[in-house]
């Protein structure tokens, strides 16, 4: 899963994918097409407790990812997002006010082909993976940092060549609910408290992008996060806070409390420990539009004190047994950050 800035910074958020048990059978899916972009991925050397990771795609488009982690409760992430170019020798982009990127490959870089066993035909992938050389500069919550390279190893992929009918896994139907008045054995109860489940909730205006994300097992939340997403000019800039996972000192574990069926739950509350505060709670009712009203918020590094509830907000709750069925339910919220 889930790419994914704070004043100006962006959230990394951690995907979570379960399969439902059973015997799955496997089905031909529809041709692939060949890639005629590069993709650059590189993780840059820690500075100053930032980890960083860049890429890039295109030939249009860069990517900077930065994290620091060093708090134990929670902790935050940026992503800096814009125009760029990719060429078989390095990367490029200007960040404009939050700095710029300039790497390149110090020697030729090594080139091996990449086969997929699952791909009928010829499909193939050139890799180029090599020592950069160059500059990496952004603006961090401390401000401005500087990077220069030596030494860090770097990839590019791409293009690919002919064409792949990849195998897709496919799994069996959903068995029948049970009939009214029928015996809920333990097995037919255990979705509500053990479905994969996914809570999104976004709020758009001319301004920012604000969402919040969650994805857990149950009651138990694996990761959350809050980000905003504004533009400067050709950049668009995430900042990301997660909520902490532990049950001591100032991070106390999320919690999505559900009811009704795992897969559409009627109400749910989500309850959050510091940096977050309040509570939120989730209402589907038939004919409207569910609500997501609230006191939940929490304080972004330069953005300051954000609500994460209210009417102004859409909301969608997706328990699923497999990807397909979680980006389907998904696409249901309000469309992705575009301010």
């Amino acid at each position: 899963m889930r790419v994914r800035a704070f004043g100006p910074f962006l959230v990394a958020v951690t995907c979570l994918a379960l399969s439902s048990a059973g015997v799955a059978t496997a089905a031909t899916a529809p041709a692939v097409v060949p890639r005629t972009g590069l993709f650059f991925e590189a993780v840059l050397p820690t500075t100053d407790g930032w980890s960083i990771y860049l890429r890039g795609g295109g030939p249009h488009r860069v990517e900077l990812d930065i994290a620091n982690q060093e708090l134990a409760a929670s902790y935050v992430t940026m992503n800096y997002s814009t125009g760029g170019r990719v060429g078989a020798n390095g990367i490029e982009a200007d960040l404009g006010r939050f700095g710029r990127v300039d790497l390149r490959f110090a020697a030729p870089p090594e080139k091996s082909v990449v086969r997929f066993p699952n791909c009928k035909g010829t499909y193939r992938e050139v890799v180029r993976t090599g020592t950069l050389t160059g500059q990496v500069e952004f603006a961090a919550l401390a401000g401005p940092r500087k990077v220069d390279l030596e030494g860090v190893e770097g990839t590019i992929r791409g293009p690919t060549k002919g064409v792949c009918k990849p195998v897709q896994i496919t799994y069996p139907p959903e068995p029948p609910p049970p009939a009214p008045g029928a015996a809920v054995g333990p097995r037919a109860a255990a979705p509500l408290d053990y479905a994969p489940v996914d809570f999104l909730a976004r709020r758009r205006s001319s301004a920012r992008t604000i969402d919040l994300y969650s994805v857990g097992l149950g009651r138990e939340v694996f990761d959350l996060a809050a980000t905003t997403t504004r533009r400067f000019g050709k950049v668009l800039v995430a900042t990301s806070v997660h909520a902490g996972r532990g049950t001591e000192g100032p991070g106390v574990a999320a919690h999505l409390t559900r009811t009704g069926p795992p897969a559409r739950p009627s109400a749910a509350t989500l309850r959050v420990g510091s940096p977050f505060s309040g509570v939120g709670r989730y209402r589907a009712r038939p004919g409207a539009p569910p609500t997501w009203l609230g006191s939940l918020a929490v304080r972004i590094p330069g953005e300051g004190k954000i609500n994460l509830a209210g009417p102004d907000f859409h909301a969608v709750i997706c328990g699923y047994e497999e990807p397909r069925r979680e980006r389907r339910c998904e696409r249901r919220v309000a469309p992705p950050h575009t301010a």
